[in-house]
């Protein structure tokens, strides 16, 4: 049986949905949507891993903060750290195998989206192979690994890294879990404060 690829519509947009401050979400335009912290905030609560485990987006950015900071990232690198997800507030944590199936959504949805976040905190996108979509890239990989081995479910590492110098896929160390289980301590608001300092650390 031959794949099934579904397109996106190229259409009028019809569909929308609302942010929890009331405005329209354009799926297929994210510069008619106003970009709000509050509205990031409690979109950021979505579970990610398609929900086998509790670590929700929110908690993941904080992490990834936390993370470089302990790896000493360049200051100017944790705004793209912290910002790298913000998108998902709006169009929501999407599993590769799902966009694997939708070859159009990184086109249309998702680079837009992060693009108009990324703008709206003054930051360009990172250039692909670029030192700071690496380092980006690289805490991304560690906090998977973090986040999936203290939440014991450690079959997921094999499938969804990428590869890295140095390699992402190391078990994570005690130090690691450490920092992730200080995060998952925290309350969300106290989460997202990490989140919007390392926004403003320019």
């Amino acid at each position: 049986m031959n794949d099934v690829v579904i397109p996106l519509s190229a259409g009028p947009q019809t569909k929308w949905t609302l942010t929890a401050s009331g405005h329209h979400v354009w799926y297929l335009d994210p510069w008619q949507t106003p970009i709000l912290d509050e509205d990031i905030f409690l979109g950021l609560r979505e579970v990610r891993y398609n929900g086998y485990i509790y670590v929700n987006v929110l908690l993941h950015s904080c992490l990834c903060v936390l993370l470089a900071r302990y790896y000493n990232y360049p200051r100017s690198y944790l705004p793209y750290v912290a910002c790298h997800d913000l998108h998902e507030a709006y169009v929501k944590d999407i599993t590769s195998a799902m966009k694997q199936v939708l070859p159009e959504y990184k086109e249309r949805i998702e680079l837009p989206w992060s693009g108009r976040v990324h703008a709206n905190y003054g930051l360009d996108l990172p250039m692909i192979g670029s030192d700071v979509e690496k380092a980006v890239k690289f805490v991304d990989d560690r906090a998977l690994v973090v986040e999936v081995t203290a939440e014991d479910f450690t079959p997921l590492i094999p499938y969804t890294l990428r590869k890295g110098k140095p390699d992402p896929r190391e078990p994570a160390r005690q130090d690691e879990l450490d920092i992730y289980f200080q995060a998952k301590s925290k309350p969300a608001l106290a989460q997202w404060r990490v989140v919007a300092r390392a926004l403003g650390a320019k």
